[in-house]
């Protein structure tokens, strides 16, 4: 058992951003991608309301419009489990919303599963939401595309992801379709750009 996964079990919300926060993010990644489904789902669970949230999690501010920022992600299926999760700002950023989409290696038959990221409620702050999918994309994005697009609509039609902070570079979110948990969780990490929990 590593040492995040007794955390886990054991520890604190302040804990394991502590731990999280002192790692290279290639180490961070690795230590994260180590997990199994139902510690993704305990991880989710014990960070509930640890750590405010918000867009600014996602794309650091003075990213400039239109510009990506790369999220590595795992998930708890049992295959396919690594992807990218990219986001930016839109070219209006009165919009109060974040463009995204997933980049894994299915894409040419899934689509590319695009998404607008926005404000939540106090246990999910934050919601990757693929009914309202993205209006703009940075430039080398794939074309735009609704998430039913090809074989996208068994994946992301009528899909969100209701996300929470672990730590400095860390989410994780739990995918729902309407109110109906789907018992999937994933965890993101952004390459270090200094913001802190709290």
């Amino acid at each position: 058992m590593g040492h995040l996964s007794t955390l886990i079990q054991c520890g604190t919300p302040e804990a394991i951003a502590s731990w999280l926060d002192g790692m290279s993010h290639v180490d961070r990644c690795n230590a994260l991608f180590a997990l199994r489904g139902p510690e993704l789902g305990a991880l989710y669970a014990l960070v509930e309301g640890a750590w405010p949230l918000g867009l600014v999690d996602f794309v650091p501010e003075g990213t400039p419009p239109l510009q990506e920022v790369i999220h590595e992600g795992m998930n708890s299926l049992p295959g396919f489990r690594r992807f990218q999760k990219r986001f930016c700002r839109p070219s209006d950023p009165a919009r109060g919303v974040l463009w995204g989409y997933n980049h894994q290696w299915f894409s040419a038959a899934t689509g590319p599963g695009y998404f607008t990221t926005r404000p939540g409620w106090a246990s999910d702050p934050v919601v990757i939401d693929y009914i309202e999918p993205a209006k703009e994309r940075a430039p080398g994005w794939p074309p735009l595309a609704p998430s039913h697009a090809r074989l996208g609509r068994f994946i992301y039609r009528n899909t969100e992801d209701r996300m929470r902070k672990v730590s400095s570079h860390v989410t994780i979110g739990a995918a729902f379709k309407g109110r109906d948990a789907l018992g999937v969780w994933f965890v993101l990490c952004r390459e270090a750009r200094g913001i802190s929990p709290g």
